[in-house]
């Protein structure tokens, strides 16, 4: 009791340092997040898209050096999902949601109705391959608490072992949950973290692992499981935007999701945007001085995280955005140029001449972008 109590009075006292707190005591930069949550916030990914590493959240295999699950269609549910397409039954499998409403559920597999919104959470079939969600956030956080439900929907494997760690960059792991048998079709339950191994700080090389084990069962395990992590501190980017391309007079839109963020503001090439602070930030009728490197600056009380940078392209080659590259987009190209429409302004130099029509023949004539 000596131990936890020091502990957790230090972790407090550098909570002080780093959460600025309001009347009563309050913090200002106070928030929760979760599996749940962070699947919401991305929605169902495209079949065949790689999770970003750098999300606050994502799901892995234990039996390959944590590698991340990548995304597939399941053949019975008409939704995608974060599985291991070279297993069988696409296992190990993360998503999609559970849910006891109807209309928010996706996912028809179960024996019992969901009595809370998770996600399938789905271990190989073999005792070496679990699942994992890790958490790991972009900035020094605090963690308070942290919480996991979790039930078995089918009963053709007789349990689901649930357990969770916090995994320091440096030094000895901490077992947050100890390891729990979760029988078929039983009550859902919720498990608390162990008292004394929490609050913590918690830094970006630090992980919080939720992991589901088969036990060895060769059957089915349908878990529906959701963990919630309290913290305060800099918001957690939940899922960075990605690189995209468009056409000339083709419309782009970037968006990030992150949990415990009061302000947005995003930026190209290092530069602010002015009016750019929202989740999204869209243009339409590109042109290709448009192109470039693109963030977003994510900002609470506590602090600020920046988005990882993606590129964005115009292609000049595709004009009639068509999506080929032919003898149109000639045409197309030589329409706006003879009119001095500075979508033709193919060479980004803020002008309308014989370089832009040269340098739209190279693009053009690459074949490519």
């Amino acid at each position: 009791m000596r131990t936890s109590y020091h502990t957790q009075s230090a972790a407090v006292f550098a909570c002080a340092a780093l959460c600025q707190l309001g009347h009563a005591g309050v913090s200002l930069c106070g928030y929760q997040t979760s599996m749940l949550r962070a699947w919401d916030a991305r929605s169902a990914p495209l079949e065949g898209e790689h999770q970003n590493p750098k999300n606050g959240w994502t799901f892995h295999r234990s039996d390959i050096e944590d590698s991340l699950l990548k995304s597939l269609t399941l053949s019975n549910v008409s939704t995608t999902s974060w599985g291991s397409q070279d297993q069988p039954f696409f296992i190990p499998l993360v998503g999609p949601r559970y849910s006891p409403n109807t209309v928010r559920n996706q996912c028809t597999a179960f024996r019992r109705t969901p009595s809370f919104e998770g996600l399938f959470f789905h271990p190989g079939f073999t005792q070496a391959i679990d699942v994992l969600a890790v958490f790991q956030p972009q900035r020094t956080i605090f963690v308070s608490s942290l919480q996991v439900q979790v039930e078995l929907l089918g009963n053709v494997s007789p349990n689901i072992l649930i357990s969770a760690l916090f995994v320091p960059a440096v030094g000895t792991p901490v077992t947050l949950v100890t390891e729990r048998s979760i029988l078929a079709l039983a009550t859902a339950q919720t498990l608390n973290h162990i008292t004394g191994t929490l609050p913590r700080m918690m830094g970006p090389n630090d992980r919080i692992i939720i992991m589901a084990d088969s036990g060895d069962s060769p059957f089915e395990d349908w878990g529906n499981v959701n963990a919630t992590i309290t913290v305060e501190g800099p918001p957690t980017i939940l899922v960075q935007p990605g690189a995209t391309a468009a056409c000339v007079r083709g419309g782009v839109t970037l968006q990030v999701a992150a949990a415990g963020a009061q302000e947005y503001q995003w930026r190209k090439n290092g530069e602010e945007i002015e009016g750019a602070q929202s989740v999204t930030y869209a243009f339409v009728d590109a042109l290709v001085t448009d192109g470039g490197t693109y963030d977003c600056l994510v900002t609470n009380e506590c602090g600020t995280v920046l988005t990882v940078p993606i590129l964005v392209s115009v292609c000049p080659a595709d004009f009639n955005c068509d999506g080929g590259i032919d003898g149109e987009d000639v045409s197309s190209f030589f329409d706006a140029w003879e009119n001095g429409d500075f979508a033709s302004d193919v060479n980004g130099d803020g002008g309308v001449d014989g370089s832009d029509v040269n340098e739209f023949f190279v693009r053009w004539e690459g074949g490519s972008c």
